[in-house]
């Protein structure tokens, strides 16, 4: 057993002792706080002002003739180029002396600046030089503050110049904000002469972008450019023409595709623009001179006149040179193709005009089926028209011929439906049957087998919506539901029990039910309107706010932000034409 001895009580009572006192000091100790950012601040103003009056340097940084004297905490707390110098024994932190060559003086001073203050103004002409400063200095912060400058300032004018900054000093948020705006703005960007220094590479990840939203004719135009202007590219033109749909490209341009050399030397490619071309066509080659921006032509039924608003500025303007001929009456309906407008007028007689020619007059080209209601499609130098009263059927224009022709009729038959066109196949989405109930049957018409099949259905009947495609998804945009429990496609449902919707349904092609996207402002709650996708976007113009009141704005649909927002108000404007109800749509170039 353990004998306690005196010895042993002494020292614990010592040990509990120096505890105790150990703990005591511990709570004696208080914080005390005279501002942290303030005293960091004017510490480093104080230091700043030593600087500038040569007091306690203990550094001299040389550029050309120009001798900065500073202190070696400061430089090696900013910098990691003058922490590893001064570190060790090296010649300059030995001499106390350090000879830049290579460098602008003037951009060294605003470094040592920025070590000293956190800021500096420097001249727009030197940014450059003074990121090659900084990142020779290894100034991070310096750097990311540049990046964030040219990044905020740029626009066509310096895109490339702040590209070439971003690719040599490794920015990658400034590269990725660099490839962004290209994709933004890349009809603007096309047209200046540094395009055709950009590399191949580049050049290649855009145009195969689904992120671009350009017309593929812009693209196509843009790869002949760049080719061009070094003939010792033609081999990489096939690597870039395969990203571009043929289709799309309007067949004059086409057809000079097909004349050019560069072109020639891709057999495979040539053979795929001859395969496009259409047997007959009265259009001459011609070069794509991309004078026509995206736009919409608006008209109605009450004047002879159309009225296009541009979709990158955002302007809208009435059209003087599109005025009808006096033997034209008020349209029926209006597609744009190629180069040319169609109007459809209400005797049902067919006009045509080159819209690229202001001088260009409009010719007759014979009388249309009667009784056309609506322009559904547009497809491979062909559209389509629904023929709703009495007969209900949908007729196919080929361009190309001037030749109308029906297709076989779908079953049920069902008015008011909207249509679009999705890997080659037409659908009639939603509308009424022939008691005037709503639907929410899709039918597809597939125009390799020329039959009706049944699609999916939608989740709620409607009709009087509009129907687009972009990026292989169906966008059902607007019109009016029935609310229904039951199952049957044919209920009762009447147009008097129906209200507006204000919200979108998509369809991915490789899906079989349809997503909704909920619309909160501005509201898309009309009827009868028209939609159509340009550059990636989907616009929205036309139609009925109630049963009586024309919607007098257009909206605009980013289906990868799946946000919605106004373009213009066209009551603002005091424009004629446009007192009346919008009655069809078509885009241009």
């Amino acid at each position: 057993m353990y004998d306690v001895t005196v010895t042993d009580i002494i020292l614990k009572f010592l040990s509990e002792v120096y505890i105790f006192a150990i703990n005591w000091s511990t709570v004696m100790e208080h914080l005390l706080d005279i501002g942290k950012p303030g005293h960091a601040l004017d510490l480093l103003s104080k230091f700043n002002e030593f600087r500038i009056n040569q007091q306690y340097c203990d550094f001299i940084i040389k550029a050309g003739e120009k001798e900065i004297f500073v202190h070696k905490c400061v430089i090696a707390a900013s910098s990691e180029y003058f922490a590893k110098m001064l570190n060790h024994d090296t010649k300059e932190n030995m001499l106390g002396k350090v000879d830049l060559k290579h460098v602008d003086p003037e951009c060294v001073m605003t470094c040592i600046e920025i070590m000293y203050t956190g800021q500096a103004y420097f001249p727009i002409r030197k940014t450059e030089e003074l990121m090659y400063v900084a990142h020779l200095f290894g100034i991070d912060k310096v750097c990311d503050a540049m990046s964030l400058l040219l990044e905020k300032n740029l626009d066509v004018d310096s895109f490339f110049d702040t590209r070439y900054i971003a690719d040599k000093y490794f920015c990658q948020q400034l590269q990725e904000a660099c490839r962004s705006f290209a994709l933004d703005h890349f009809h603007s960007i096309m047209k200046t002469s540094a395009f055709k220094e950009l590399e191949f590479d580049f050049l290649e990840d855009l145009i195969s972008s689904d992120d671009l939203n350009v017309l593929d004719v812009i693209k196509c135009k843009a790869s002949m450019i760049w080719v061009n202007d070094d003939l010792d590219r033609a081999d990489q033109l096939f690597d870039l023409l395969k990203h571009i749909d043929l289709e799309k490209i309007p067949v004059y341009y086409r057809k000079f595709l097909s004349q050019q050399p560069t072109v020639a030397k891709s057999t495979e490619y040539m053979m795929q623009i001859m395969k496009s071309l259409p047997e007959k066509s009265d259009l001459e080659a011609s070069d794509y001179k991309g004078d026509c921006t995206p736009s919409i032509i608006m008209a109605n039924p009450e004047v002879s006149r159309l009225t296009s608003f541009d979709i990158d500025r955002k302007s809208l303007t009435e059209q003087r040179h599109f005025k009808y001929t006096d033997s034209m009456s008020k349209f029926n309906a209006v597609v744009v193709m190629d180069c040319y407008i169609y109007v459809i007028d209400i005797n049902y007689d067919l006009y045509r005009r080159n819209f690229l020619e202001n001088d260009s007059p409009w010719r007759k080209l014979g009388c249309a089926f009667p009784r056309y209601y609506i322009v559904v499609a547009c497809k491979s130098g062909k559209f389509y028209l629904a023929n709703d009263y009495p007969n209900r059927f949908l007729a196919q224009y080929d361009t190309v011929n001037n030749k109308w022709s029906k297709l076989p009729n779908k079953q049920p038959k069902v008015v008011w439906s909207a249509y679009t066109i999705s890997q080659d196949k037409l659908y009639a989405i939603g509308g009424y049957d022939l008691f005037a109930n709503f639907v929410r049957d899709v039918r597809c018409f597939n125009f390799s087998t020329s039959t009706w099949s049944v699609g999916p259905s939608l989740p709620s009947k409607r009709a009087q919506a509009s129907a687009c495609t972009y990026n292989k998804t169906i966008y059902l945009l607007g019109g009016k539901i029935v609310n229904s429990d039951s199952d049957s496609e044919f209920d009762s449902d009447s147009q008097s029990e129906s209200e507006y919707v204000n919200d979108i349904l998509c369809l991915p092609f490789d899906e079989s039910i349809w997503t909704l996207i909920p619309v909160k402002e501005p509201e898309l709650e009309r009827s009868k309107l028209s939609t159509y996708c340009i550059g990636g976007k989907i616009y929205i113009c036309g139609g009925y706010c109630d049963d009586f009141q024309p919607c007098s704005s257009i909206l605009e649909f980013n289906p990868k932000t799946n946000l919605l927002s106004t373009m213009i108000d066209l009551d603002s404007h005091d424009l004629k034409s446009l007192n009346h109800e919008v009655y069809a749509a078509a885009i241009t170039m």
